[in-house]
């Protein structure tokens, strides 16, 4: 009987490929996706006069029912996207409330974080994720990072979490990707790619995620 908990207790990792599905609707409940996992956009946070707003996704989703499922949670930090941006000194705890609230209403055995970091924020947002961490220990907690994170003695090796996913690809260009031995030992088992893209051969080995952005992207991994 112990044993039995403990079992439905452990982290479920996600199997070796992912596929993010952002906002467009879907219905693969008749796809092959051939154990494939979906990681696939939930919500997402963004600043709006002085309000922490969430929008959570708009557009349908349908899965087979034994599909691996990772919801995703957008942070709007980075400070390309203007007014937008969330400040994490100041909108940590309401942030955290909220993922936790979410993650278990999706009722997903896996949470990923896409958020950009500035380095000014780094502290803040790994307090986040040990917040996280601890209020969600059942979950498999990943979060995607920029390649530049990945440098060796970063602090992405102090981030609490289960999985760093390095995103090797800028939508739409093709670029060089740098060998997984350059990167942090916590950015080797996980990449990102674009569908159609081949990982180099020394990342094929490793858990890829696909970025899908519409049904012609899903339809390069997948024939129909």
């Amino acid at each position: 009987m112990m044993l039995t908990l403990v079992l439905l207790l452990a982290i479920q990792p996600p199997p070796a490929r992912m596929y993010w599905m952002w906002e467009f609707p879907a219905d693969l409940r008749q796809r092959p996706l051939q154990g494939a996992g979906v990681a696939f956009l939930l919500a997402t946070a963004e600043q709006q006069d002085q309000r922490l707003v969430w929008r959570m996704r708009r557009q349908p989703l349908q899965l087979a029912t034994n599909t691996f499922r990772m919801a995703v949670i957008r942070l709007t930090v980075s400070p390309r996207e203007g007014e937008r941006r969330i400040d994490l000194r100041h909108d940590r705890v309401a942030i955290a409330a909220q993922i936790v609230s979410l993650a278990k209403q999706s009722g997903a055995p896996a949470l990923q974080i896409d958020a950009d970091v500035s380095p000014a924020l780094v502290p803040s947002y790994l307090q986040l994720l040990k917040e996280l961490r601890q209020r969600l220990p059942n979950l498999f907690l990943s979060v995607t990072a920029n390649t530049s994170w990945c440098r060796p003695d970063t602090w992405v090796d102090r981030a609490p979490v289960d999985e760093v996913v390095p995103m090797l690809f800028v939508r739409g260009s093709r670029r060089e990707a740098p060998p997984p031995a350059s990167l942090s030992p916590r950015c080797r088992p996980s990449v990102g790619l674009i569908p159609g893209h081949a990982p180099p051969a020394e990342w094929s080995r490793q858990r890829i995620y696909f970025f899908v952005t519409g049904l012609p992207d899903f339809g390069v991994v997948f024939p129909k």
